[in-house]
């Protein structure tokens, strides 16, 4: 286990390290993303392959998806404090991510993934966020028509939900009619936002939100908890959390 921590912190360093490289040279970014994807890429299968249980690509989901989705949004971004709070929130993430799923492959226990469900959760929301004000941000700079914004949105939209597929023994034949219409649902959501004159930040903000609301229903389904007032007061919360952020957009 020694050894496995020591390859977790090096590679989070190292991260934290490509991280700051493209902020003092932001032509090296598209370097320091692809070096950050392949480390996480050979750590995933160093760690998942000592168990030789499960195939290591359904593993590294998770964390390509936070590493590309906080790295990009910095770029978009001009205030040092906090482009520096999101590079250690890009390390604690990725520690936290590769910590856990060491523990998880080696003492498999129902608690050990319904922590491990909850770290993926926040990174897909985190993950959706980013990627949401990201993309939205870009079309100040870039007009880009509605269908392209689509086409870059949808395999992120897919793997948002995909990431859960290695803590669902039976992924596929629970969720084959409602993964679709998930990730056509975020798409149009998607969309809808993109015609809205409002700050990219508020944007990625409410596209989470929808996503949260979606994948909290297909995880009442999981849980076999999908009852009218669950949903009720999902509603609820997530009308509530709109609201609040729409509140406080001049902040945002």
């Amino acid at each position: 286990m020694k050894n496995k921590s020591f390859k977790i912190i090096l590679v989070v360093l190292l991260l934290y390290f490509f991280n700051q490289t493209f902020l003092l040279h932001p032509a090296f970014f598209y370097s320091a993303l692809i070096l950050g994807i392949l480390l996480i890429i050979l750590l995933t299968r160093n760690l998942v392959d000592t168990y030789r249980r499960h195939g290591w690509l359904v593993w590294v989901v998770s964390p390509l998806l936070f590493w590309s989705a906080i790295s990009l949004y910095t770029t978009i971004i001009t205030t040092g404090f906090w482009i520096q709070f999101l590079f250690l929130i890009i390390a604690f993430f990725q520690y936290a991510y590769f910590k856990n799923l060491a523990r998880y492959l080696a003492d498999k226990t129902p608690e050990e993934n319904r922590k491990f469900d909850n770290l993926v959760l926040t990174g897909g929301l985190l993950s959706c966020a980013a990627f949401g004000a990201s993309l939205y941000g870009l079309t100040i700079f870039i007009s880009w028509p509605i269908s392209l914004l689509l086409a870059l949105f949808l395999p992120i939209a897919f793997l948002l939900f995909f990431q859960f597929l290695p803590l669902r023994k039976n992924f596929w034949n629970e969720n084959k009619y409602l993964l679709p219409i998930d990730v056509l649902v975020l798409m149009e959501l998607a969309a809808v936002l993109s015609l809205l004159p409002l700050n990219f930040n508020l944007l990625g903000f409410v596209l989470a939100v929808g996503y949260y609301f979606l994948i909290t229903v297909m995880r009442f389904r999981w849980q076999e908890k999908l009852e009218r007032r669950n949903i009720k007061n999902l509603v609820i919360l997530s009308i509530l959390i709109v609201l609040i952020l729409f509140l406080s957009a001049r902040w945002l």
